[in-house]
């Protein structure tokens, strides 16, 4: 694949990271593996209450939509738990309904 333009590069990356429904292959599954994964376990490492609420297929569920609609926008892989609970808050998302307080409870224990 030639990528010609940065914006290309940004789009490549983007897809291989940030889309649940795209399945890279080889070296690039590995990647967003390790990228994604880290995500997931930081946030449940900050928070153990929702950690223990979700089941490890919400927890994927919720990371998803996340991602779907607004990639991360700070470098520092510890502020993903805000960003995320800013999402909850605010967004749809596929636990609203179950879990209508889920953007709170991870606020505060981000905080």
């Amino acid at each position: 694949m030639k990528l010609e333009t940065l914006r290309d590069s940004e789009k490549f990356w983007e897809k291989i990271c940030f889309d649940g429904k795209y399945r890279p292959s080889g070296r690039y599954q590995v990647y967003r593996e390790l990228v994604t994964e880290r995500m997931v376990e930081t946030v449940k490492n900050i928070s153990p209450v929702a950690r223990a609420l979700l089941s490890e297929n919400e927890w994927w569920q919720l990371l998803w939509a996340y991602l779907r609609v607004s990639p991360p926008q700070s470098e520092i892989l510890r502020e993903l738990a805000w960003e995320i609970s800013q999402f909850c808050k605010s967004k749809p998302h596929p636990l609203k309904k179950k879990y209508p307080y889920l953007g709170e409870l991870l606020e505060y224990e981000y905080l």
